[in-house]
């Protein structure tokens, strides 16, 4: 019955798209039904009163043939304006999909028993041909894909001659389902089968993004628990610069795989030669421990610093046993200038923080009144001035500090220096530490002056809470040295956070885009904490401002500890020496965030360029060579970027070594200066740092997805698990009688009739 109304349907030219079978059909008009039958009842009459025949013999029955065709006309033309419709819903067949992933990252090519992880892969497809079970099974022929960072596709030659090579730097277990149930539609997929050892060290977190998926997840698990011996060492953030004749923390981690001993001999190399042992002990029941040691910075160049353990005979591989970073050692002449609106404890113990560096010059004026300021030079108190002399007319203060601190002096005593203070922030030749005064600085007169954007806030509707807080450190890996005041995270997050508490804060309703927020505070405001401590750019130089205080009483908190004020002394002279940038006194200087890099990962050079009045410069073409040791030359070409005077180029090291960048910047034809920078090339070893198969992770997935974990050795016992069902839905398709054909041809054929008796009959 199904079958005829569809052959009828299309015979009248009906287009039932995909539609194969029909679930129900309802009749509908875009008058109503109510419509229809008020414009019958009310034209009708005028059709039988105004219809004519010519006055010649007749018969009942011609009569009410010729009725019928005029009347059966005038309802159909108006039942056709009525806009009839008919809803057809049926069932749509979906053809099925199934996709079959293979890991292809590093860590599938650990052995165990003697049986690489991937060969465990391969003797599951083409041994016991698993591809043609689950096609025979599903009637569905599986896409291939091979993963690690990213996904890509594999065909049958390929899976039969088993290119797939473990060589993936990184696993990222949820964009390669992501890509995948995208690619492929998720409604369409019965399932995606994973061969893996489940070591996901990349991108979103599986178990927050792939639970949420309608996808089956089927795990066909490589590898063994228990069975992989590695000893291993990473860096934290290692430094890239150092002053001279002061020492550098250096922050690692070690991590052992079956290890008998109960600690690991680390060896510390400079440039090759051994200048210092250590010895990690590795709780019970752990598989790792922190270290740390002090790098003694006791000669100006660059060095290349390399930490290593020893290597094991049977250990999954040897990659991850030594790490190196590049250091530059420069010289640490600090001038730090401090202009103070009036005395307070909290200038005598920056000057005394400052003073336990050799290496640190101080300058402060403090005012008394307006023609009254008292000065101090190299920590040594020199008497009193009418007015400071910055300019460079004067003696040049502001052009040789390195670092500027400000607290709650007047606009009007920067405005004859605002320009110098603006060009010398943009090209990094200086930092600047803004501390709370007695009034806003809205109050003081910079609002809508030209110092008004160095500030990281908006200074409109400061005001001060004078509620009691403590500086909160909202990241325990905080991306900046000055924050790493205790080497272990824990203990330095509740070191700022039961720090004495401040008296209040400044609070400015909006900061400045590109703005970031140090340290928050406990101070609670509609939407987020206040915050404590701010910083942005100004160009290439940086600005960090306080937001409450005091700041000193942080001196007293770990002496009872033995450490004096040691972590206050740290946090003031590493804070200032950052702000100071070092950045080298040329037109074209090259930032590079790190000088470690890693094969197969993106990194970003950026360059500033100005003119030789150190002005930011636009429109320069700026052009780099990155050239080392078996490396081929490669040139480069740096765009510019969002800020003036900036560009950009990125890299993506292909092999592990020495690299040296040379960037020239020419403008109009003209060459401006070329700048150079080192950098080492280092193999990622994330993929062995746990080598252990991750059963909890993979069963987990599967059994929040509907799917199922099995080992790859009974990949059998998982075809069972696999349900091929339909894949159908319902789908309503509208049918306008309007559009039809047949309709039209239909409605003309009564009118026609109609003449055509009437001709035969010698009607007019």
């Amino acid at each position: 019955m199904n079958a005829t109304i569809m052959t009828v349907l299309r015979l009248l030219g009906f287009d039932m798209g995909a539609i194969h079978h029909i679930e129900s059909m309802r009749f509908d008009l875009g008058w109503g039904w109510a419509g229809l039958v008020l414009a019958l009842i009310a034209l009708s009459p005028f059709v039988v009163v105004f219809y004519r025949l010519e006055n010649k013999p007749r018969t009942p029955l011609l009569r009410t043939v010729l009725t019928t065709l005029r009347l059966a006309f005038f309802f159909g033309l108006v039942t056709l304006l009525a806009g009839p419709k008919l809803s057809v819903s049926g069932a749509i067949p979906q053809k099925n999909k199934l996709a079959v992933l293979i890991d292809s990252s590093r860590s599938m090519s650990i052995s165990e028993e003697g049986k690489v992880r991937l060969d465990m892969v391969r003797d599951a497809l083409n041994r016991e041909h698993l591809l043609d079970r689950l096609e025979k099974k599903t009637g569905i022929a599986p896409a291939v894909f091979s993963f690690s960072g990213q996904v890509a596709p594999l065909s049958r030659d390929d899976i039969s001659s088993f290119s797939v090579v473990a060589d993936g730097n990184q696993t990222n277990l949820t964009r390669a389902v992501q890509e995948v149930t995208n690619n492929l539609g998720e409604g369409n997929l019965l399932g995606i089968v994973l061969f893996t050892d489940g070591a996901h060290n990349t991108g979103d977190n599986p178990l927050d993004v792939l639970t949420r998926r309608r996808t089956p997840l089927y795990f066909l698990g490589a590898g063994k628990s228990g069975m992989s011996q590695d000893l291993s060492i990473s860096l934290d953030h290692p430094p890239a610069i150092g002053y001279l004749n002061s020492l550098i923390k250096v922050r690692g981690e070690v991590r052992a795989w079956r290890l008998a001993s109960e600690a690991v001999d680390l060896e510390i190399k400079k440039d090759g030669k051994i200048f210092q042992t250590l010895r990690v002990p590795i709780p019970a029941g752990e598989h790792k421990a922190d270290f740390s040691f002090n790098l003694p910075c006791d000669a100006e160049g660059s060095f290349q610093i390399s930490v290593s353990v020893p290597h094991l005979q049977e250990e999954l591989t040897w990659d991850n046993n030594e790490t190196s970073f590049l250091l530059k050692v420069v010289k640490d002449r600090l001038q730090v200038l401090m202009l103070s609106d009036g005395p307070s404890w909290e200038q005598g113990f920056l000057k005394a923080a400052l003073r336990s560096d050799p290496n640190a010059h101080f300058t402060g004026f403090t005012r008394l009144k307006d023609d009254r300021w008292l000065v101090t030079e190299d920590f040594e108190f020199k008497g009193t001035v009418v007015t400071p002399k910055l300019s460079s007319e004067d003696g040049g203060l502001i052009d040789q500090a390195d670092t500027i601190i400000l607290a709650g002096v007047n606009e009007s005593f920067l405005r004859p220096v605002a320009d110098v203070l603006q060009r010398r922030l943009e090209s990094g030749k200086l930092g600047l530490l803004i501390l709370p005064g007695s009034h806003p600085y809205g109050d003081l007169g910079f609002t809508g002056s030209s110092l008004e954007s160095l500030f990281p806030v908006e200074l409109h509707d400061g005001a001060w809470k004078g509620v009691p807080v403590n500086p909160v450190l909202t990241l325990k890996d905080a991306g900046y040295a000055f924050l790493h005041l205790l080497d272990d995270p824990n203990e330095n997050q509740d070191f700022f956070r039961t720090l004495p508490k401040w008296d209040g804060l400044y609070f400015y309703p909006r900061m400045r885009p590109g703005s970031e927020i140090l340290l928050s505070s406990t101070l609670e405001l509609p939407g987020s904490p206040a915050p404590a401590m701010l910083h942005h750019r100004v160009g290439q130089g940086h600005v960090v401002m306080l937001m409450g205080g005091p700041l000193w009483p942080m001196g007293f908190k770990s002496v009872p500890t033995g450490k004096g004020i040691k972590p206050y002394t740290a946090f003031v002279v590493n804070l200032l020496k950052w702000l100071a940038n070092r950045r080298e006194d040329a037109q074209v200087s090259i930032d590079i965030p790190s000088t470690q890099m890693f094969v197969g990962q993106p990194a970003t050079f950026r360059v500033w360029v100005s003119d030789s009045a150190r002005r930011p410069l636009d429109n320069a073409q700026v052009t780099g060579i990155l050239s080392g040791t078996d490396i081929q030359q490669t040139s480069l070409t740096f765009l510019a970027a969002g800020e003036k005077g900036l560009y950009e180029s990125t890299y993506v090291p292909f092999r592990r070594g020495n690299l040296e960048l040379t960037v020239e910047a020419k403008y109009q034809a003209s060459k401006l200066g070329e700048a150079k920078g080192r950098l080492l090339v280092e193999l990622p070893t994330v993929e062995f740092d746990d080598p252990e198969i991750q059963v909890e992770l993979m069963t987990r997935l599967a059994s929040a997805t509907g799917g199922a974990y099995c080992p790859v050795e009974r990949a059998g016992e998982l075809l069972d698990l696999i349900h091929p069902t339909p894949g159908v839905k319902i789908e309503t398709k509208i049918l306008e009688f309007r559009d039809i054909p047949l309709t039209l041809i239909a409605l003309l054929l009564l009118p026609l009739s109609e003449w055509w008796i009437r001709r035969r009959r010698g009607y007019s």
